[in-house]
């Protein structure tokens, strides 16, 4: 066996465009490049609420990648990631090997996007529902998912149960406590997982409970509570936290690396010069086989 030495160029690339659809299309739009738009749905994914989202704010990517052969190569690093809302600059920085906000703070997922598999949202999360059972108008400070009895029901983030039992018309409930003064909160269930008790630390995406209709419920679903300082919030809103931070000369290196990188976050912005567009290599190689 001989071990042969693998040759490749390493570049150094950005890319400046603006959001029509979302950022994951409109990066292929431009670029062709899918492990471009991967990583930046790995790194970016719950750093912003796209749902703020407007046509026309900007994206910049710089990013380090390899060439072999005249097609990239292995995986790719983006350097930064600097995504524009409401006209306000949200940065993503490749640091130490983990991705940091611009305060040096290692951004973790902290809530799954559903703990429960649904057929559908039957309910969203508002000031005023007509409350199928009560026949009036009230707050409705969570989400119900609709799912069919029996469906394993997952913890939306790492934490300690804090309740287990019936909470009055949620029925069979289960609380969790979350770092960050967050408590999610999980009702109507037909039952609780194989030893859930209370003081027991969860994993996120643990089944903690079964999809049911118990309390002042009409079907079988989920009604899922996000609570902050035990002040109700829309579940369907982004939430991160920090799972560490720089501190001390760390810091300070890092805060002198992350302004030069802005600082050519602001030149990308200021060229006009296309994005570099990868070749559809599948579909060259397609028709080459074709033609021969």
């Amino acid at each position: 066996m001989e071990i042969t030495p693998i040759v490749f160029q390493e570049e150094k690339r950005s890319v400046a465009i603006e959001i029509d659809h979302s950022p994951y299309v409109d990066i292929l739009k431009a670029t062709n490049n899918h492990g471009l738009a991967n990583e930046f749905a790995q790194s970016f994914k719950g750093g912003v609420n796209l749902r703020s989202l407007q046509k026309g704010d900007k994206l910049v990517l710089l990013f380090q990648q390899k060439r072999r052969l005249g097609k990239s190569f292995g995986s790719i690093k983006i350097d930064v990631s600097m995504l524009e809302t409401a006209k306000r600059e949200n940065y993503i920085f490749y640091y130490n090997e983990n991705y940091y906000n611009q305060k040096g703070e290692e951004l973790d997922n902290f809530l799954l996007t559903k703990p429960v598999n649904y057929t559908r949202i039957s309910s969203v999360f508002t000031q005023k529902r007509w409350h199928p059972v009560l026949k009036k108008y009230r707050a409705h400070l969570g989400i119900d998912y609709a799912a069919p009895t029996g469906t394993p029901v997952r913890s939306a983030g790492n934490g300690k149960v804090i309740f287990v039992g019936t909470k009055g018309g949620y029925g069979k409930t289960i609380e969790v406590s979350h770092d960050g003064s967050y408590k999610t909160l999980y009702a109507h269930l037909n039952g609780f997982a194989k030893g859930i008790r209370g003081g027991q630390r969860v994993k996120q995406n643990q089944v903690i409970g079964y999809v049911g209709n118990t309390g002042m419920s009409t079907g079988p679903h989920l009604h899922f509570g996000l609570y902050r300082s035990n002040v109700a919030i829309n579940p369907a809103s982004v939430v991160k936290v920090a799972k560490s931070a720089l501190g001390g000369k760390e810091l300070k290196a890092f805060l002198s690396y992350t302004e030069d990188l802005k600082a050519q976050v602001h030149v990308a912005l200021q060229s006009h010069e296309e994005p570099f567009k990868e070749e559809d290599f599948n579909g060259f190689y397609s028709l080459e086989k074709s033609n021969s």
